[in-house]
C-alpha cells in the first residue's frame, strides 16, 4: 500500500481521478482482467491526457495495478518525470464472472 498525500494548491488539495482509457474487450481465453491492455484508441486517449493534466504539475501519480490503468497514466508520468505508483485498493471490483462471447454486446 502506498502512503501518499495529495498535492496542495494554496490551502486546497487537488485530486484528479481518471478512469482508464479504452481497453480491449474481455474475451474467453484472452488475458485476465489484470492484464487487459489499451487498444490503439486507448493509447491515443492516454496521450491526450498529458495536455489535459500536466498543468498544474502533478506531485504524485497513483494507479490501480490493472495494466490498462497503468498504461493510461504512463504518458503523463513520463511527461512530468514521475513514477507510477500502484495501489491494489484502487482496483475495480472483482465479480468472479468470466468474460463471455457476447460481452461486447452488453
Amino acid at each position: 500500500m502506498i502512503s501518499w498525500r495529495p498535492a496542495t494548491v494554496g490551502d486546497l488539495s487537488l485530486i484528479v481521478l481518471v478512469r482508464h482509457a479504452h481497453p480491449f474487450v474481455p474475451e474467453p481465453g484472452g488475458p485476465d482482467d489484470d492484464e487487459r491492455s489499451l487498444t490503439p484508441r486507448g493509447f491515443a486517449q492516454a496521450e491526450q491526457l498529458v495536455t489535459q493534466l500536466a498543468s498544474p504539475e502533478p506531485a504524485l501519480i497513483v494507479s490501480s495495478p490493472h495494466l490498462r490503468a497503468v498504461q493510461t497514466v504512463e504518458p503523463l508520468a513520463r511527461s512530468v518525470g514521475l513514477p507510477v505508483h500502484t495501489d491494489p485498493d484502487l482496483r475495480e471490483w472483482e465479480s468472479g464472472i468470466g468474460p463471455t462471447s457476447d460481452y461486447a454486446r452488453h
